[in-house]
């Protein structure tokens, strides 16, 4: 039996999970860009590419939600990772697509994720990556400051969600508070967050269309929907 900080994984179990993360990269700092992905949007792509631009990770981890924590209704989970396979493939850096939230013990919750994370890849040392929008429900997830014990917090501001613009400290590059191309990055273990700038999180925080989906994914979404509804043939008569 493997127990990482309160998620009690026996060998098999393990064993079991190991194929469906990958090895860790370089010095194991691992990006995690998790979400219902319900569809993936261009604003998960900026956010992406912003965390590239001005944080040091290895490799990026996109992880789809098994079931929302909130009870908002989503799309079968397979369908929301084949989408996000297709929104991240040419992502500059690399992204893996996960899905391991629907192999662990339901209900799966970010704390017990991240738990699994470390139990499977010992060294691993991850930056959940947030948009500013979520900082309101932090409180409610479940054991949110171990959450950020086991995870460094990343957070990009999202239009109309300012508050972590305000908390943020003076801009590390551009020597002025939040100049809106900033991302913030969150240390909350040191009750303190500092910026840094991205020439391209501004798209991030500002574009109209943070919803907009990607074409591949509006195409693979339509071809979907027309192979489901698309009538069946009856069988030739002998």
């Amino acid at each position: 039996m493997s127990e990482h900080d309160g998620l009690a994984l026996d060998e098999a179990a393990l064993k079991a999970l190991d194929p469906y993360v990958p090895p860790l990269r370089g010095l194991g700092r691992i990006g995690l860009l998790g979400g219902s992905f319900n569809p993936p949007h261009l604003g998960h792509l900026l956010i992406a590419t912003a965390v590239y631009a001005v944080e040091e990770i290895d490799h990026l981890w996109v992880i789809p939600t098994a079931s929302h924590a909130f009870g908002k209704d989503l799309a079968p989970f397979a369908d929301r990772v084949r989408m996000c396979h297709l929104a991240f493939r040419h992502l500059a850096g690399g992204a893996a697509v996960l899905d391991i939230e629907e192999r662990l013990p339901k209900p799966s919750y970010t704390v017990n994720l991240l738990r699994a994370l470390h139990a499977l890849r010992p060294g691993i040392k991850p930056l959940w990556i947030a948009g500013s929008d979520v900082l309101a429900d932090l409180p409610r997830w479940k054991e949110p400051e171990e959450v950020q014990r086991l995870a460094r917090f990343v957070v990009v501001p999202r239009k109309g969600y300012e508050a972590a613009r305000a908390s943020a400290s003076i801009c590390r590059c551009c020597r002025r508070r939040m100049c809106g191309r900033c991302v913030v990055t969150a240390r909350a273990s040191r009750g303190s967050s500092t910026a840094r700038c991205s020439p391209t999180s501004s798209a991030a925080t500002s574009t109209p269309d943070d919803d907009v989906v990607v074409d591949v994914v509006v195409v693979a979404v339509q071809a979907g929907r027309r192979s489901r509804s698309r009538p069946t043939r009856p069988a030739p008569r002998a």
